[in-house]
């Protein structure tokens, strides 16, 4: 029997955890999270690329990463033109000891990604290899700061609020 998937590991740094709540501005919405992997690691990503993985491996000042992702849902279109859609459950996240974590996930974290490979057919009718976000080991968790770690649109919606007055009691 031809195994359809395939779990992979990688290990590194963590940036731009979205893995709670699905990030709302894509289509479909997605979780994901940035590994910069370790040098192992690095070797396990550069052999899922030469086998057709789509995912991008970029270099900044911090070295090497790769941005691994799961969609809230993904669309079929089966023999027939029948549609069909698979809802996803968001990525499971937990602390170094195996146990569900919930705390937010700071830029500079670490840990070990899970992802589940698979083969999948391309609109032209050949076939390439996809990875998808499964779950997050942190091993070492760097608290979420809004200073380092809030985007710019973040920032921008929650600057100000320093100088707001505090509410009045029994306002109502």
């Amino acid at each position: 029997m031809v195994k359809i998937t395939e779990e992979v590991f990688i290990s590194g740094v963590f940036k731009w955890a979205i893995v709670y709540k699905p990030d709302l501005k894509v289509d479909p919405p997605k979780w994901s999270i940035q590994v910069y992997p370790d040098s192992p690691s690095l070797l396990v990503i550069n052999d899922l690329k030469k086998e057709g993985i789509k995912n991008h491996l970029k270099k900044d000042d911090e070295g090497y990463y790769m941005r691994f992702s799961r969609p809230t849902y993904k669309e079929f279109t089966e023999e027939g033109g029948i549609k069909r859609r698979v809802s996803f459950v968001p990525p499971t996240v937990v602390d170094a000891d195996g146990q569900p974590m919930s705390d937010m996930i700071g830029n500079g974290s670490s840990g070990t990604v899970k992802l589940e490979t698979y083969r999948h057919r391309t609109p032209s009718g050949g076939s390439a290899k996809a990875a998808r976000l499964l779950g997050v080991k942190v091993t070492k968790l760097n608290k979420y700061e809004a200073s380092r770690d809030f985007n710019e649109e973040e920032k921008k919606n929650t600057s100000g609020f320093e100088t707001a007055k505090p509410p009045v009691d029994n306002a109502w």
